[in-house]
């Protein structure tokens, strides 16, 4: 993970969030249809994650993370289908990491996917994509930029217009950030979102304590909390409220990973 001035590994959590995506699919009456992350992590050739997308009971943590991550993928595609009937034809991903959604969504005509990540990621993406013959759904547009520096820069570049509202999601990403990064995030956000925008996130309540040993950083305040007080509605849902909402049941989470489980929200916001 990243802080303000330790390095970030992109690829590695693109591909990490790619292989929780994947197990989510290979569960029996999954949420989660994704059979892009797979190519994604073959291409990537690291064995054990191969065995772990084919077997994901080996691990019984990864066993959960894949029901949780079945809950997220279905919460954030849901996110776009709705935004896309709704007449927003914008869609931006930030830290698109291997995200498929411009290739497997059924958008609306018109709809354009801007996707920003770095040049590295997008090469090893566009590679795989071009190897399969994957066609997208949507106009798909690369945006090289490192979504934790000047990523506005290169969007307004490719076209990106803001006064027209737009739908943004990230997957994977706020959950490893700091107050300072998580905030600067949501002000770029904010400044290019016309009104109509949405902006949609797996997020974590958990003290940044827990994820910096050095404990200078204090309890972040919430994602929810900073939108609502930039003129957004948000709500925060909890993985519980995501299961009553797909109709499922969640899994018994032993009482060490309780408190990360626990933390988790996913934000839904409009502007």
């Amino acid at each position: 993970m990243r802080t303000e001035s330790g390095p970030w590994d992109i690829g590695r959590t693109a591909l990490l969030v790619a292989l929780e995506r994947a197990m989510a699919a290979a569960q029996v009456e999954s949420l989660a249809c994704d059979e892009y992350s797979g190519w994604f992590l073959a291409a990537a050739g690291a064995p054990e994650i191969s065995r772990l997308t084919e077997c994901p009971e080996l691990l019984s943590e990864s066993m959960l993370t894949s029901v949780v991550a079945g809950f997220r993928t279905k919460f954030l595609d849901d996110f776009s289908l709705s935004a896309s009937a709704d007449g927003i034809q914008q869609v931006v991903l930030l830290a698109a990491g291997f995200d498929a959604r411009a290739y497997r969504l059924d958008w609306a005509p018109g709809s354009v996917v801007y996707e920003i990540d770095v040049a590295s990621t997008q090469q090893f993406k566009r590679q795989v994509l071009t190897e399969h013959n994957a066609i997208p759904r949507a106009l798909r547009w690369e945006v090289t930029a490192d979504p934790l520096d000047d990523w506005t820069s290169p969007l307004l570049a490719a076209a990106f217009d803001p006064a027209a509202p737009t739908a943004w999601l990230t997957e994977g990403l706020l959950t490893h950030l700091p107050t300072t990064l998580q905030s600067s995030l949501f002000e770029q956000v904010d400044m290019l979102s016309a009104a109509g925008s949405r902006f949609a996130a797996d997020i974590s309540d958990s003290p940044d304590a827990s994820y910096y040993p050095d404990h200078r950083l204090t309890r972040r305040s919430t994602a929810a909390t900073w939108f609502a007080s930039h003129g957004w509605t948000a709500t925060g849902n909890t993985l519980q409220d995501l299961a009553t909402r797909f109709d499922r049941v969640l899994p018994a989470f032993p009482e060490a990973l309780r408190p990360m489980f626990d933390n988790l929200k996913y934000l839904a916001t409009e502007k």
